[in-house]
């Protein structure tokens, strides 16, 4: 992987971050809230119905809520629909989960292939502790090791995190994590309403067809700004990054 390229495209993403003003945070809040609401009534039906596959999967709480660091390094609860055993992050510590671990049998499969699992965090949006489109949220015991080992890595929680965004969209869990920092970064250089629904539409594609068969330079075209994706970087393997600790 080319990282001396990471590197220059990173350097220029951290210059002259954009800020919204927050007359503009307070509108597109309110605005996500109303959306989040009327998204939460409609899908009421299939959230009653995958609560009771995840009943019908194992004991314990429907929810799973997670510790994350929020916007300004504050700690908050991520709820998804639980996938996983109780309490069974605790012996997770810094490292990936397994693919046998995270699709532990056809449940699973579904709900975690078909994002349904991060339905839920829609409640985040409406308390006002994550965005639609934003840096992946991080685990605390993550942001320890990272934030001491990569140059930036603070920045990113100066925003709120996101459901969604461009680190989300380009790689795939088992993506190094610090290439997600890398497009975390490109994504706050960026950032504006416009790129918050393109890369709400992009993942939505995403969904629909492999990131394998997308044409990146027509992303980027679409974007309006380099990428520097490569080949490896696309939906990884749990075996390409065997050794790399992250979220």
């Amino acid at each position: 992987m080319d990282y001396e390229h990471d590197r220059k495209l990173l350097s220029m993403s951290t210059m002259n971050m954009p800020v919204r003003s927050r007359f503009m945070d307070l509108v597109f809040h309110v605005f996500q809230v109303a959306v989040s609401s009327v998204g939460l009534f409609i899908m009421s039906p299939l959230f009653i119905v995958v609560s009771i596959m995840v009943k019908l999967n194992s004991a314990g709480p429907v929810f799973y809520k997670g510790t994350r660091i929020g916007k300004g390094n504050t700690l908050y609860k991520l709820i998804k629909f639980r996938t996983l055993p109780v309490q069974y992050e605790q012996s997770v510590g810094d490292r990936i989960l397994t693919q046998n671990e995270r699709i532990n049998g056809l449940f699973a499969a579904i709900v975690v292939r078909s994002k349904l699992d991060e339905l839920p965090q829609l409640l985040n949006v409406i308390k006002g502790e994550m965005n639609f489109v934003g840096p992946r949220p991080v685990r605390p015991i993550i942001y320890s090791k990272y934030s001491k080992n990569v140059p930036g890595y603070n920045k990113k929680f100066a925003i709120k995190p996101g459901i969604t965004g461009l680190a989300q969209i380009i790689g795939g869990y088992y993506m190094d994590p610090r290439k997600k920092h890398k497009y975390d970064m490109l994504y706050m250089r960026h950032r504006s309403v416009m790129l918050d629904l393109k890369l709400i539409f992009l993942t939505f594609m995403v969904l629909i067809i492999s990131r394998r068969v997308m044409k990146w330079k027509v992303t980027e075209r679409f974007l309006g700004f380099e990428l520097g994706v490569d080949h490896e970087e696309i939906e990884p393997t749990v075996e390409a990054y065997k050794d790399v600790t992250g979220t």
